[in-house]
């Protein structure tokens, strides 16, 4: 698993976070009394990219697609042109982190 880099942000594309858990981004109260909150290597994908130049993209997470953190928030590339925040997995670590997180459980529990 790598870092994403500026050059091949595209819509579509998965990425997992690559982060500490963080409740910012989240403002259901009824997510966060549950613990479900954005978590390291959390699945998501790219949405929309505000690029060249800017290369801002906007990443809706699984089971977070009504929070501000898949719509109002996004992830810049660092000077050396990757995004700190974001990697791109294998398909096996796409399946493997799709498949074990809070975000498979039924909703409400």
């Amino acid at each position: 698993m790598r870092f994403l880099q500026a050059d091949e942000v595209a819509v579509g594309l998965r990425v997992l976070y690559a982060g500490h858990a963080d409740f910012l981004g989240i403002a259901d109260p009824e997510l966060l009394q549950r613990g479900h909150i954005l978590v390291h290597h959390h699945p998501g994908v790219v949405k929309k990219f505000y690029g060249p130049g800017v290369n801002h993209c906007i990443v809706e997470f699984v089971g977070l697609e009504d929070e501000p953190i898949s719509f109002a928030v996004g992830f810049d590339h660092l000077e050396d042109g990757h995004y700190a925040g974001l990697l791109v997995p294998t398909e096996e670590e796409w399946q493997q982190a799709d498949s074990s997180g809070w975000w498979t459980a039924a909703p409400g529990s």
